[in-house]
This record gives structure tokens, C-alpha cells and sequence, in this order.
């Protein structure tokens, strides 16, 4: 599997995602965090969440090692390069405040099962980032029940590295199984006021959502 990784433009590890630190930001939790970051790439969203204040201490997770990234800058507390569902972290449980999965769970195997893993290490009360593609997006059910292909991409909802497919219920299924309450979903128009799918939706009265979404974000909360 790594090596469709390799395949990959070394920009697609290297973004900040700004959209998941306005998450954070809005949150409005106690800073600064202890935040541990799955699929990580090189690092970029965890140092920039350390230059901001909002993060004391950042811990990446990636199964790529990129050269000349943030990776091994000094600001990173620690990286690991390795497989999430291999091996245990080397940290206590109830140790981070937030943990972010940002496009990864779709790439594992098991992701019920990472999920778990990840639960423990989580502060009672903590917060669990993610942002899983949506299958139910209506250019996905256009290939399939139209053109009657299922063909992978190299990007996009049906990328050849993806494993594992998800519906918004199967999202809050996912996380809630394992003690996560879900306290919000965002459809990624959202983000955008004037997108097109944006105003479909609202002229449908949130009808559409579910077809126009092409990727949730998803914040969970421990609980028990």
C-alpha cells in the first residue's frame, strides 16, 4: 500500500489543513493542547497549530517518511513513521486532548478498530477531529447506477488508496460504536457560502446535503 503513496505528488502531504485548525479554533478549548495527528504527512498542520499557541505539544503518525519536511523540525515533539493499526503508541492513556484524523480513516483496513486504539489515548472529555469522503455523493451514484463503473481514481472520493467507503450514518456509526459522541457534521460546501452546492442545498431545504457532499467533517467528543 505504501507504495500508491509514494505515487502521490509530495504536496498532497505537505498542506496545512486550514479548515480542520478553524475546527480547532472553534472549539474554544482550554490551550494550550496536547495534539496527536494521524496521517500527518510532513507535519505542516502540527506546526502550524504550534506557531498558532493553540498546541504545547504535537505528535505525528504518518506511514511515509518525507525528507526536508517538518517531520523532524525541532517544534514537532515527536514523529513516527509506521502504520497506526501495527503497533501501540508509546504514550499513556488519556493523554492527548485532541486527536485529529484528517483523510486517513478511509485509507486503513480497519478503521473500527483504529478508532478503538485511538479512544484510549484520548482524555476523558477530548476531542476527535476527522474528515472522511462521502460515497453517497451523487457523481459516485451517477458512475455507478448510470454508467455502471467503478472505476478508481487517482484522486477524489474513489482514489485507488482508498479502502474503505462511508455514508454519513456509517460516519456516526463508526465513531459512536466506540464511546465518540459526534456533536457535529459539516458537509464541505459548507466552508464555501457561495458554492453551488451550497446554494442547491439551500434552495432544496437541506434535502441535497447527503448528494452534494463530497467530504464530512466530523467532530467527536469522549464520553465514557
Amino acid at each position: 500500500m505504501s507504495k500508491f503513496y509514494e505515487e502521490k505528488n509530495v504536496e498532497y502531504f505537505l498542506r496545512v489543513r486550514k479548515d480542520i485548525i478553524d475546527l480547532v479554533k472553534k472549539l474554544n478549548l482550554e490551550e494550550p493542547l496536547s495534539i496527536l495527528e494521524i496521517g500527518a504527512g510532513g507535519g505542516n498542520t502540527l506546526i502550524e497549530l504550534k506557531r498558532l499557541g493553540i498546541a504545547k505539544e504535537v505528535v505525528g503518525v504518518d506511514i511515509v517518511r518525507l525528507v526536508s519536511s517538518y517531520q523532524d523540525d525541532p517544534l514537532m515533539d515527536n514523529f513516527i513513521v509506521g502504520n497506526i493499526e501495527k503497533f501501540e503508541l508509546p504514550y499513556p492513556e488519556n493523554y492527548f486532548d485532541l486527536i485529529i484524523c484528517a483523510d486517513v480513516l478511509e485509507h486503513l483496513y480497519d478503521p473500527w478498530n483504529a478508532v478503538k486504539k485511538l479512544y484510549k489515548y484520548l482524555k476523558q472529555n477530548g476531542y476527535f477531529i476527522a474528515s472522511i469522503p462521502n460515497i453517497g455523493h451523487f457523481s459516485v451514484l451517477k458512475k455507478i447506477f448510470m454508467d455502471k463503473d467503478f472505476r478508481y481514481d487517482n484522486a477524489g472520493i474513489l482514489d485507488k488508496t482508498h479502502i474503505r467507503f462511508f455514508c454519513r450514518k456509517n460516519i456516526i456509526d463508526l465513531f459512536e460504536a466506540n464511546n465518540l459522541k459526534v456533536v457535529k457534521m459539516i458537509s464541505n460546501f459548507e466552508l464555501n457560502k457561495r458554492s453551488k452546492s451550497n446554494i442547491l442545498n439551500k434552495i432544496s431545504l437541506g434535502y441535497l446535503s447527503d448528494l452534494l457532499t463530497v467530504q464530512y467533517l466530523v467532530i467527536s467528543q469522549k464520553y465514557g
